[in-house]
């Protein structure tokens, strides 16, 4: 869902301020808490997946997407499934 959000809201951008993925659009539709899209977004940036990096060593903080995070691919690959 981050992939298809990602592609739709900031299609031109490969990094986002964390807060606008954690405490945005996505996380009130989701009805998600901001610790909640912080752990997913963990997830996300595990080495298994790499689908995103997130930069909190200085702020501002930002969630960064990696070439793997695209909906047609995920979709391909069966991630989605």
């Amino acid at each position: 869902m981050l992939a298809d959000y990602w592609q739709r809201h900031w299609p031109d951008r490969s990094d986002v301020l964390l807060e606008q993925a954690t405490q945005g659009e996505l996380a009130r539709v989701l009805l998600l808490s901001e610790n909640k899209v912080n752990d997913l977004l963990g997830s996300l940036a595990a080495p298994d997946l790499a689908l995103v990096k997130r930069q909190r060593k200085h702020t501002p903080y930002q969630v960064i997407r990696q070439p793997g995070l695209d909906a047609a691919t995920l979709w391909e690959t069966h991630l989605y499934r």
